[in-house]
């Protein structure tokens, strides 16, 4: 069912027409962009978590998708601002992948090292069968399935390369790593960094052929 939104049906032209010709430098303005959301009644905005994390690995991807419904018909695009939908599971979700823990609470998301390993015996790898990389998938494809023709869809913060080990070593042991290990850390690095662009292609090849592909801010 198409999303009732608060945005015009030729408003993508004009979109399409002032982002390209201010990445180009030809627009001759800066971007303005607006976002107001309606109130449910007096006090209480439409308004999901947007940590999709809290709502762990049971809910089906079209019941945790149908929660951003309201905020999303509740919205007003002004300006230069357009539909968008980020599935945010937090940043650094990338080590989740790896194998550290994932911690949600109402406002942010947390990644923790479970693993006591020797630094150099560590590496990083990429199971497909990994529950939070099947629901970053499942959650990213169902969005563009439903709403690819109507809002710029994005994927997840993946996070930084050093953020990444850090939480799978733990922040403090990762620091005496970078004293007493170096070359593993270049070693982990660069394993870290070909993990990340197996996940970048991954959800970017799936955001392709609808309105564009937006991050955590336009």
């Amino acid at each position: 069912m198409a999303l009732k939104l608060h945005f015009p049906e030729n408003g993508w032209e004009e979109i399409e027409k002032n982002w390209s010709a201010w990445w180009a430098g030809e627009l001759e303005r800066a971007l303005v962009v607006i976002e107001c959301v309606d109130l449910r009644n007096e006090t209480t905005l439409h308004y999901a978590s947007t940590f999709l994390g809290n709502y762990g690995l049971e809910m089906a991807a079209d019941e945790l998708l149908d929660m951003f419904i309201p905020r999303l018909e509740a919205t007003h695009y002004l300006g230069d601002a357009f539909p968008r939908y980020w599935p945010n599971f937090g940043p650094g979700i990338v080590s989740a992948f790896a194998g550290a823990d994932l911690y949600a609470v109402n406002a942010t998301t947390w990644f923790s090292a479970n693993s006591s390993e020797l630094l150099s015996n560590l590496h990083l790898v990429l199971r497909e069968d990994n529950p939070w990389w099947q629901r970053v998938k499942s959650v990213t494809q169902s969005a563009v399935e439903r709403w690819g023709s109507q809002l710029s869809i994005g994927f997840t913060d993946l996070g930084g390369n050093l953020d990444i080990l850090a939480a799978l070593r733990g922040t403090q042991r990762f620091l005496l790593d970078l004293l007493d290990n170096p070359q593993d850390v270049d070693r982990l690095v660069l394993e870290t960094n070909r993990l990340w662009l197996r996940c970048y292609w991954a959800l970017y090849s799936m955001t392709q052929g609808g309105r564009g592909v937006t991050c955590w801010g336009p």
